[in-house]
């Protein structure tokens, strides 16, 4: 007889499904910010009440057929007194209790009250004795309290639980014939190119060897590799040989249809059943409102949703296309009337590759939850996680982890409100008010914000979100059509994510106040490794991997991965040491007190470079400051120069990659280290022969960096290489990889300043930069070395050209 082992919360679920996407519907889990209120509350009553418990443990089991089925939860209150009836109480937490218990008299089968039954039942079962049921529901707002009394019908639950055992019984053999389906695969499966790149086999053999073992992969490789389909395929053969699933999450949305043609390809080797990939797509991107807003008072798609995708058998339908994107889950919403984020998400399990962005996977509204097969968590079955262009993770997770608060940002909310809502004015102008008067209490005297490091409880900032909670609630409920960039949902959203980032503990947090916008109360992420470690507990193993990841002890320690566990692997590039000129200019310095010296041998320098042969050019600089003063004084006669803006539109970017596509004329682009043009475009054939970078990027040095500076320095004794030396060089060698990207790619690299030379930056170079030796990275003669480079590449197109 199997066993299928569950929770309370997973078991006690309507059948069939109703219910509305709603924060009162009872699906998914528990909101965090009412579990303090919840605490106090329950902690009360043991006080009040004589031989109170709390969460006291329950649990029963059932056969049905050949299964065995285990549900096990915890009450959270239960008072047993001597010739009186015992009286389990569960209590909930809610902004607005009254709306929330009419929703729950309304009928027997919304999942809070199928759990408190259930717990009725269990313990009714074991004991043999009847028990009071108590559902409390407790106010976020005040800690007012109203008690819904139930009674248990044995017959009519008893009714629900065959249904639900027998549902719950053909839930899990669908899961089981979908794993057997992947092992299946697993065995079909062939890499999808007749040939393997240089080094892509290798690459192929440590992904393998680290999942054989249990083990997790940081992977330095250069793009041209092929690292996407020789990370991906060993994955999936090890996932779904398991029959388990593979996510790969990126940095960047654009990367997404990479990994998808990558599915298309294995899907054409001659298997069977294709491989089912399912892309997650912003929430904001496939919401058929105007206003992003889930709520069943708002939103047709979120009403009665449960219901819908239940007898529609919408989750069906959408997993038969073999990829479940944007488009797909859209065009299902219109038809059904149902939200496509949300159907997208349901589906997740049923997908043998999800392909996301970091946050679905890293934030603290991740969704990692849903990659494990409806409730049954069973041992062994885990995800193999993959993440792309993973130098980016932990600068994205500390920001998961942060958040902000402006005066600036206030006071437009409260003029909208007040031109554009007269009926919600007056009390949405209060509650602005209330939470510039918390805020100005961090300002110094004259209302004027200096920076410094501040201690704020977000207890402080509690009372007027619920306030703000409850007169979102009451706005939602009118007849008022809800605005574009509401500011009433703005309010609420720059509030409840302030105050959430308040309530994360450690010393890795740190609250500042700021005198920009008008006065900004911030905190701030130092370092997000413990949040990562955490969330890798979910997966199988980790394999992260990018072309710039080194130093790998950095990498490995801000990652928040088990030095212990993990292996270390750096590739070369795969194409022609000759097709690269990579030069150090020592004779330029590029620290800040020495820049307006070198000016004007940086202006030179691109001058002279960007005439010697026609074609475009990329400048990239660490800042839009330094980057303004070098153009001042810059003038091309041989080349039209285009500037990266402070702020760049997407149609902007797209002409300036147009103008780059003519191979008429020469452009020299002026752009920024780590910005749009530097990381993450391709720039295919001559698209691109040359980058110039120019000095690594260093962090400004203000409070935040000192703070960090500090904190790694006593966690891990090399502050500055943490906090500026490692983060700049990760920006170089992105920006520097930007000019070869193929076996037929030709191009220069020009990295002016000293620094580069120094040990701490030459550390953090991938080694087949340094295998020349350093003697030949050094240019003391720029124009006669670049010459020479240039001359043997035409030789070499002419010799390759005859061939």
């Amino acid at each position: 007889m199997q066993t299928i082992s569950l929770g309370v919360r997973e078991f006690a679920l309507p059948t069939p499904r109703v219910g509305s996407i709603d924060s009162q519907s009872g699906y998914g889990a528990l909101p965090q910010s009412g579990q303090d209120v919840h605490n106090a509350f329950l902690n009360k009553r043991k006080r009040q009440i004589p031989g109170y418990e709390i969460e006291v443990k329950l649990s029963r089991r059932f056969s049905y057929g050949d299964y065995e089925i285990k549900v096990a939860g915890r009450v959270d209150g239960l008072v047993k007194v001597d010739a009186e009836k015992p009286v389990i109480e569960e209590i909930k937490t809610d902004l607005d209790i009254h709306r929330l218990a009419n929703l729950l008299r309304s009928g027997k089968s919304h999942p809070y009250i199928l759990q408190l039954l259930s717990y009725g039942y269990f313990y009714q079962e074991e004991h043999g004795q009847e028990c009071d049921l108590r559902m409390i529901l407790v106010s976020m707002k005040d800690a007012s309290s109203t008690t819904i009394n139930l009674k248990l019908d044995k017959a009519e639950y008893e009714s629900w639980l065959d249904r639900r055992l027998k549902e719950l019984v053909e839930e899990y053999e669908t899961v089981q014939i979908r794993r057997e389906r992947r092992r299946n695969l697993a065995g079909e499966l062939k890499f999808p190119y007749q040939s393997m790149r240089p080094g892509q086999d290798e690459l192929g053999k440590a992904v393998s060897s680290a999942l054989d073992t249990g083990r997790s992969c940081l992977i330095q490789a250069p793009t041209g590799l092929g690292k996407t389909a020789g990370v991906l395929y060993p994955a999936l053969k090890a996932s779904l040989a398991e029959g388990d699933q593979v996510v790969y999450v990126t940095a960047k949305n654009s990367q997404h249809e990479a990994v998808v043609e990558a599915t298309r390809l294995l899907n054409g080797c001659g298997v069977s059943r294709p491989l089912k990939t399912l892309v997650l797509t912003a929430k904001s991107k496939v919401c058929l409102k105007d206003e992003v807003y889930c709520n069943s008072d708002y939103c047709e798609f979120a009403r009665d949703y449960y219901e819908k995708v239940d007898t529609g058998k919408l989750q069906d339908k959408a997993s038969g296309a073999d990829v479940m994107d944007a488009e797909h889950f859209v065009a299902l919403g219109k038809k059904h009337r149902v939200c496509p984020f949300e159907l997208s998400l349901d589906c997740v399990s049923r997908a043998d590759i999800v392909v996301g962005d970091y946050n679905y996977v890293f934030s603290p509204r991740n969704v990692m939850g849903r990659f494990l097969p409806g409730p049954f968590k069973e041992k062994g079955h885990q995800p193999i996680l993959l993440v792309d262009e993973a130098h980016n993770l932990p600068d994205r997770a500390k920001g998961y982890y942060g958040g902000e608060i402006s005066e600036e940002r206030l006071l437009d909310i409260k003029a909208r409100i007040a031109k554009k809502l007269p009926n919600y004015s007056i009390e949405g102008q209060a509650l602005v008010e209330e939470v510039l008067k918390i805020m100005r209490g961090f300002a110094n005297s004259g209302g004027r914000y200096s920076v410094r490091q501040i201690r704020v409880s977000a207890g402080l900032f509690e009372p007027v979100r619920n306030k703000i909670g409850e007169y979102v609630q009451n706005y939602l409920r009118s007849s008022m059509l809800l605005l574009e960039r509401d500011p009433v949902l703005e309010l609420n959203n720059l509030v409840s994510d302030f105050v959430d980032a308040l309530d994360y503990d450690g010393e890795e947090f740190v609250v500042l106040a700021k005198p920009e916008g008008g006065g900004t109360l911030k905190v701030v992420c130092l370092d997000a490794a413990q949040r990562l470690t955490e969330t890798y507990k979910k997966a199988r193993s980790i394999i992260a991997f990018s072309a710039t990841l080194k130093p790998f002890e950095y990498f490995a320690n801000v990652l928040g991965f088990d030095a212990a566990k993990l292996d270390l692997h750096e590739f070369d590039s795969p194409f022609p040491a000759d097709n690269r000129k990579l030069l150090i200019v020592p004779q330029i310095s590029t620290k800040y007190a020495d820049r307006p010296k070198n000016y004007g041998k940086i202006s030179e320098v691109i001058k002279r470079v960007t005439r010697m042969k026609e074609g475009n050019y990329l400048v990239l600089f660490p800042s839009f400051a330094f980057l303004e003063e070098v153009l001042r004084i810059t003038r091309l006669d041989h080349a039209a120069i285009l500037v990266q803006e402070r702020v760049t539109p997407r149609d902007k970017v797209r002409e300036t990659l147009e103008k780059l596509k003519d191979s008429e004329k020469s452009h020299v682009l002026f752009a920024v280290q780590g910005g749009i043009f530097a990381e993450g475009i391709d720039y295919p054939g001559d698209m691109l022969i040359g980058a110039i970078v120019v000095g690594p990027g260093l962090p400004k040095f203000d409070l935040e960096t000192e703070l960090l500076q500090s904190y790694f320095d006593k966690k891990y004794s090399e502050g500055y290489k943490y906090t500026f030396v490692y983060p700049a060089m990760a920006k170089v060698t992105q920006s520097a990889g930007r000019v070869i990207r193929s076996e037929k790619d030709r191009g220069l690299i020009l990295l002016l300043g000293r620094r580069f030379l120094t040990p701490p930056f030459m550390e953090a170079m991938p080694g087949y930069w340094l295998a020349p030796g350093q003697e030949k990275l050094v240019s003391q003669a720029i124009l006669a070395d670049v010459d020479k480079f240039w001359r043997a590449s035409s030789v070499m197109v002419e010799s390759a050209g005859k061939k």
